[in-house]
């Protein structure tokens, strides 16, 4: 029958995006395989730049696993206001976009790096899977406390393709991931959630966050890119070069998808590390996967002859630890961080903060009335809660967050160059 298509199941099927208007479509051949790009909404493009470009993260991205399982792959690109995310598909992925996501180097970057990572979900999600998420149940809520391997160590991807791609140098890509290691210090919650729990409860928690989620929780993507990034530096390292996290991957496409057909388990991606590291990697996982404590990145960069430095450690800014708006009489506070001097000395959010002794508050003046203070100093605040106008007192204390850059060892070792140059593919 003519217009007749057939489904050959309901996973197939619903895994399957459908759409029909009068989209704009391009179309390109990339790693021996059929890709078009479908544009939806208004937006303004060079067709040839992105097949160009497109073409590179696609066979930067084959090139890990030595094959594509595709016979044909499809981009659906939607445009509005804002960018909005991606979703991977078995055989193409929709992505939100600005329509103006391709006029601007940070944009168009992005653009790109989100159509990295989805793309990479090929390997690790559609086919390499997670154990649990093997027979989905569509009637509930699927559990696995392993988002953080296939949604981290595959943001860890997307950053590498980039890399590989030519579009991030050296540096853009050293910074991008310091960006994320800072993140990841700064956020509490990442000494109280581990990364197994955060996998868990993405359901209950990841997607239903409140004002205390960066005190509770820890992003899986954000966390789980790091542990890509250390990973990948240990396994280098350890074998001089001759395995990186590359064949850990390959390794489990191959074996679990290709060869037995079966999901995948937190053990048996540990096992496939360790077999490359050649040494047990029970501290590693115990410590950043299963429980909360802080990564080591210092250790793990220096590896590759890199020094982490904190750009914070010389700044002598004062806090009392809050994330703020501005308000009809002052500041209402948004955010109070764990452990911070507002934590320890009842300060809510909601509360109105309307003057520091005796001096009114706004948006404008306030890290300046702050910066007045020695570290230590105790202040009166005039706050508002729920109408009622109370004083309270707050210690001043130094600004604990890190802002992370690097430098290279000035005398790197041989074993530290060879660590490097392979990080970097070179």
């Amino acid at each position: 029958m003519k217009h007749a298509f057939y489904i050959p199941n309901y996973d197939i099927l619903v895994d399957s995006p459908i759409e029909i208007g009068n989209h704009e479509v391009i179309s390109f051949e990339a790693a021996g395989v059929p890709h078009e790009v479908v544009m939806y909404g208004a937006t303004d493009y060079n067709p040839e730049q992105i097949k160009r470009d497109l073409t590179k993260i696609v066979e930067s991205a084959t090139a890990i696993f030595g094959e594509n399982p595709n016979e044909k792959y499809i981009f659906f690109l939607h445009h509005g206001e804002r960018d909005a995310g991606g979703l991977e598909h078995m055989n193409s992925t929709v992505l939100g976009l600005s329509r103006w996501a391709y006029q601007y180097k940070n944009s168009y970057d992005h653009f790109l790096a989100l159509a990295a990572h989805e793309y990479f979900h090929l390997w690790m999600v559609k086919r390499l899977k997670p154990v649990e998420l093997e027979h989905l149940d569509y009637d509930r809520e699927n559990y696995t406390d392993m988002l953080w391997l296939m949604e981290g160590i595959t943001s860890y991807y997307d950053q590498k393709i980039m890399l590989r791609a030519g579009f991030y140098d050296e540096t853009e890509f050293l910074n991008n991931l310091l960006d994320e290691m800072s993140d990841v210090k700064n956020t509490p919650g990442s000494r109280v959630q581990s990364l197994t729990e955060a996998s868990f409860d993405a359901w209950i928690k990841y997607y239903r966050r409140d004002e205390n989620s960066n005190n509770s929780q820890i992003s899986y993507y954000t966390k789980g890119t790091i542990i890509g990034a250390l990973l990948d530096l240990k396994i280098i390292s350890s074998s001089g070069g001759k395995y990186s996290l590359d064949d850990v991957v390959y390794q489990l496409y191959h074996q679990f998808y290709k060869k037995e057909e079966k999901g995948l388990t937190g053990d048996d991606f540990k096992k496939a590390a360790e077999q490359a590291v050649g040494s047990s990697l029970d501290q590693f996982f115990d410590d950043y996967v299963y429980g909360t404590t802080d990564l080591d990145n210092e250790k793990y960069l220096k590896l590759a002859g890199i020094e982490l430095i904190d750009l914070n450690q010389t700044i002598n800014d004062k806090s009392i630890g809050i994330w703020y708006s501005a308000s009809a009489c002052g500041l209402e506070v948004s955010q109070v961080i764990r452990n911070s001097s507002a934590f320890d000395n009842g300060l809510n959010v909601g509360d109105e903060l309307i003057a520091v002794d005796d001096y009114r508050i706004n948006e404008e003046n306030f890290d300046q009335l702050i910066s007045r203070y020695k570290v230590g100093d105790r202040a009166t605040f005039t706050i508002s809660r729920n109408g009622i106008v109370r004083s309270i007192s707050l210690e001043i204390r130094k600004n604990t967050s890190v802002d992370y850059s690097f430098e290279m060892t000035k005398n790197p070792g041989k074993q530290q160059e060879k660590t490097y140059k392979v990080w970097m593919g070179k």
